[in-house]
């Protein structure tokens, strides 16, 4: 997997910063698997993020645009970040470096770009940029409590099946790939293991709902307004692992090529509901 991560840019006497972070297959030109993006700009004064798919897949999170206002304090402790990492004299293991699983930082200070290339193994390197990347996590976990245009995943049960909630957690409209339209998109299950002390927990073995089929006359894409959701029902599940202890987990996926449509944002990427804890009958 490839990462790719902070470029940033100071100018005088504006300050700018740009962050990616990139893995997995590249669907279309600029457009990664696993990807997202942070950037901070003075001029504006303003933060923001963009979500495709966390490289955990994180269960919860949503994906699309975030952004917010930032004061003085924060620009003056990016402008420390950027300075505290002395990207000039970062030494970089050349054999790690060509690795898979990397994280690349252009930066500018004073008129020069300076690239870095690092594995994400390379401790040494990683830990003279501790601050830096300190300090976009912490932006990171700022930006995530103001989603912009933003889709939320969850799951209900209803009897034998089960429903995928997809809602608009943003403050402007989106447009959302029917999830019926791609096989991706979908409702997993899987037995809860019994925990046996001294030993690890067998990881989740998940099975497959797919969602029922859309008619033929719908659109294949529709647009939420903010706070609006839509729901959908799988298929029923009617074997005999239902009726044990199991967990539920909502799927949303769709790599458009085309991000956005008359100025609305088109929600792009993978994204996971918090697991649903079923029991018995």
């Amino acid at each position: 997997m490839r990462r790719t991560r902070p470029s940033t840019a100071i100018g005088a006497p504006a300050v700018s910063l740009y962050c990616a972070e990139r893995g997995g297959e590249e669907i279309h030109p600029g457009l990664f698997q696993y990807q997202s993006e942070i950037h901070l700009d003075a001029a504006s004064m303003t933060a923001g993020l963009s979500i495709v798919r966390s490289v955990a897949d994180q269960p919860g999170l949503a994906i699309g645009d975030y952004e917010m206002r930032i004061d003085g304090a924060t620009l003056s402790e990016g402008i420390k970040a950027i300075h505290s990492a002395d990207f000039d004299n970062v030494k970089v293991d050349e054999d790690s470096a060509n690795g898979s699983d990397t994280l690349s930082y252009v930066v500018c200070l004073s008129g020069q770009p300076v690239e870095r290339l690092i594995n994400s193994e390379d401790a040494r390197a990683l830990a003279q940029l501790g601050p830096f990347n300190d300090f976009l996590e912490e932006l990171e976990s700022e930006l995530l409590e103001s989603p912009k245009a933003a889709l939320s995943v969850a799951v209900e049960q209803q009897g034998s099946a089960y429903i995928l909630v997809l809602k608009n957690i943003g403050s402007a409209p989106i447009l959302v790939a029917d999830p019926r339209r791609d096989s991706e998109c979908r409702i997993q299950v899987a037995p809860i293991p019994v925990s046996i002390p001294g030993y690890t927990d067998r990881p989740l073995q998940w099975t497959y709902i797919e969602l029922e089929a859309a008619s033929g006359t719908e659109e294949f894409e529709f647009q939420l307004a903010p706070a609006e959701e839509r729901r959908f029902v799988s298929q029923r599940w009617e074997s005999d692992a239902a009726k044990a202890p199991h967990i539920a987990q909502g799927i949303y996926s769709s790599y458009p090529a085309v991000a956005q449509e008359n100025g609305i944002l088109r929600i792009r990427g993978m994204a996971f509901s918090e697991g649903l804890t079923v029991d018995s009958d």
